[in-house]
Parts: structure tokens; C-alpha cells; sequence
């Protein structure tokens, strides 16, 4: 039985519930998301995004190293930088994208090569 303050931790929490981080959404994406734009939904800036230039994830899919060049209202940075808050589900992207099924993989370890991701 979940008590009173848990049942308001719920409420809270129910509308994040079903929206992806960024890593959930790029990974949907061709190439990992590499050249998409993403913004965050909290942004009130106009012509403020991201624009994804590497992406590291973990096996797990949902988490990892997100990096990408930074545009805040409409300058770019120009250099590549790592994007924080990447698990916060306030991520959206902001160009038209075709989103693509992702197919199960499995990391593999080799003998003389670090780990690599194989298509099951």
C-alpha cells in the first residue's frame, strides 16, 4: 500500500512517465541521431538547439555520452562539446525525421578487439 506522500510522488511523476530521454529518442534515429537537431521542451529561446555530432551509448540503450554542437539563439558554437542532461525526458527534435525500428544487438567480445555491437 503505497501512503500518502508516495501517491503525490506518482502524480508528480505520471506526465514524465512515458516521454524518452535523449539517448531513447536518437536511438530510433538513422546513424544514432548523428546530424539531428534536439532541443529541450524548457527552452523559451528560439532558434536554440542541438545538433548531434557523436554518440557513445551504453549497452543498455537508454543512457550514455551524447556530444553535439551547440546553437543558442541562432549563433553556433562551432565546436563539438558533450551535452549534459541527456536522461531528463524533456527532449524533443526539431526537424522533420524518419524514425527507424531498432533492431535487438548484443555486444560482443573478441579476442583482439574491444567489445563490438553485432545485429542479432
Amino acid at each position: 500500500m503505497i501512503g500518502e506522500v508516495g501517491k503525490k510522488t506518482l502524480q508528480l511523476l505520471r506526465p514524465l512517465a512515458g516521454k524518452p530521454n535523449l539517448l531513447e529518442i536518437i536511438r530510433t534515429l538513422p546513424d544514432y541521431g548523428v546530424g539531428s537537431q534536439m532541443k529541450r521542451t524548457s527552452w523559451n529561446c528560439p532558434d536554440s538547439y542541438w545538433t548531434i555530432t557523436k554518440v557513445r551509448p551504453k549497452q543498455d540503450g537508454r543512457s550514455g555520452s551524447v556530444w553535439g554542437v551547440r546553437t543558442w539563439a541562432g549563433k553556433s558554437n562551432e565546436i563539438p562539446e558533450r551535452i549534459g542532461g541527456t536522461l531528463k525526458k524533456e527532449w524533443t527534435p526539431i526537424n522533420e525525421v524518419s524514425f527507424v525500428s531498432v533492431p535487438a544487438r548484443k555486444v560482443v567480445e573478441t579476442p583482439n578487439e574491444s567489445s563490438k555491437i553485432v545485429d542479432q
